[in-house]
């Protein structure tokens, strides 16, 4: 799903592009979800953060010290797990996806943002950039205030080269900073508040910004990521959990859209895709915009077939 816009700073600020990429969960996050919901004695506050961890990476759940009581079934896929020497990417549905678009960021010689919600996710994240050889900044709720400047600045400078990350943590970094060094942000995880998201990712479409904008929200279909996401186009709107001066009614999600945060659904189609009407193939892309560029592709063929028989 894509929209560009915004038109309130659009003749002052270059042009900005904001995706909602959503990401297919792997085997072993919707095994972990099922028996983490299957398990209702448990308290639905601690059900609901090891859900977010699970939707970021397995590893964040699994990684740490289960408690007591914990499933068996859970017990034995963290032993399986931990036995694994290989797939830790594609445990993750969002971490594949990420990774794809840390190749793309290499490629275009663009700084990047990251913002996450969870410390732990940061570390992981932290590794994950160092192994694709990106140079590593951060700035959470441990930095000293009077670094985090140092550490804006440092970013922003056209000396810095340009394979650098920034990662952020939303509540810390998520208001007031001006991070235009970068063109790419990545939003790794929904709030539950869309004002927090909001202000994360207006850090780079910012006064000062030259170059065009790319915005990605990374949201793990099916799961607690996507109902957050759902909550928020009802409170706000679609429009509004990008642009946080428009203003615009809201699609209608029905209760029982909401209610079941603690199911896991396995459909190939996003819900929140399916329930917006949304009449893209998948990628953006309407099926009248595929016509025209099959119409495009069969006259080029034409085109050639004629020149070589010239």
């Amino acid at each position: 799903m894509i929209r560009r816009g915004s038109e309130v700073n659009a003749k002052a600020l270059p042009p900005k592009t904001e995706y909602i990429l959503y990401c297919r969960p792997s085997q072993l996050q919707v095994k972990l979800m099922q028996e983490l919901c299957d398990d209702m004695m448990a308290d639905p506050l601690t059900i609901i953060m090891h859900l977010r961890s699970i939707a970021n990476h397995p590893s964040l759940f699994l990684g740490k010290n289960l408690e007591e009581g914990t499933r068996p079934r859970i017990q034995r896929l963290a032993q399986q797990y931990a036995s694994k020497t290989s797939g830790f990417v594609e445990n993750s549905g969002k971490l594949v996806v990420f990774a794809s678009l840390l190749v793309a960021f290499a490629q275009s010689g663009e700084k990047a943002v990251i913002f996450s919600n969870f410390t732990q996710t940061l570390d992981m994240l932290a590794s994950f950039c160092r192994n694709f050889n990106f140079n590593v900044e951060r700035l959470d709720g441990q930095v000293p205030t009077k670094e985090r400047q140092k550490i804006v600045n440092r970013f922003n400078d056209p000396a810095t080269p340009a394979n650098t990350i920034l990662l952020v943590s939303t509540k810390a970094g998520g208001t007031g900073l001006n991070l235009i060094g970068a063109s790419r942000l990545v939003l790794f995880d929904s709030d539950w508040n869309p004002a927090n998201d909001l202000q994360a990712m207006a850090r780079i479409w910012r006064d000062g910004q030259k170059k065009s904008c790319h915005i990605y929200r990374l949201v793990t279909s099916g799961t607690i990521d996507e109902k957050i996401l759902q909550r928020q186009i009802k409170k706000t709107g679609l429009h509004a959990i990008f642009d946080m001066e428009t203003s615009v009614v809201a699609p209608e999600f029905q209760e029982e859209d909401l209610k079941d945060i603690f199911e896991v659904e396995t459909a190939d189609e996003s819900n929140t895709h399916r329930i917006m009407g949304c009449h893209c193939e998948g990628d953006g892309t309407t099926a009248e915009e595929r016509d025209i560029e099959e119409e495009g592709d069969g006259d080029a063929e034409s085109n050639e077939k004629e020149n070589k028989a010239d």
